[in-house]
């Protein structure tokens, strides 16, 4: 979870660093809030850009099996289990259903190609 939150952090910094100031200004002078500002103007302009990190976010959540296997081999019991852990563990460790496995990694593969295609369509726009 920790792994890339400072990375996600630090380019959110950076985007709310590039929105133009205008809209901002704006809100102030029509006294909104703190929160309303962030809720009405910053968020909006910011969906895009945070859509995007939550695609890569997804797609680097499915390459998480390394660092769990090596730490905690999934568990205590199933805690720390993600989707490729278990997969692993029904097709090798546990029944030995490797069509099982198969067939869940193939789902895995196409969810991430999905996800891939999307947020390659919304680069190229």
């Amino acid at each position: 979870v920790w792994q890339w939150g400072l990375f996600f952090a630090v380019i959110v910094l950076k985007l709310l660093e590039t929105l133009p100031p205008q809209p901002i200004e704006a809100a102030r002078l029509d006294h909104a809030r703190r929160w309303q500002i962030h809720a009405y103007v910053t968020l909006p302009m910011l969906k895009a850009p945070l859509i995007s990190l939550m695609f890569v976010k997804m797609i680097e959540s499915l390459r998480s099996f390394d660092l769990i296997y090596v730490m905690t081999r999934g568990g205590p019991g199933v805690a720390s289990e993600t989707l490729d852990m278990y997969a692993f563990s029904q097709g090798f460790i546990e029944s030995g259903k490797v069509s099982y496995a198969s067939a869940m990694a193939v789902l895995m593969m196409i969810a991430t190609v999905i996800t891939f295609t999307m947020l390659w369509k919304r680069v190229q726009a």
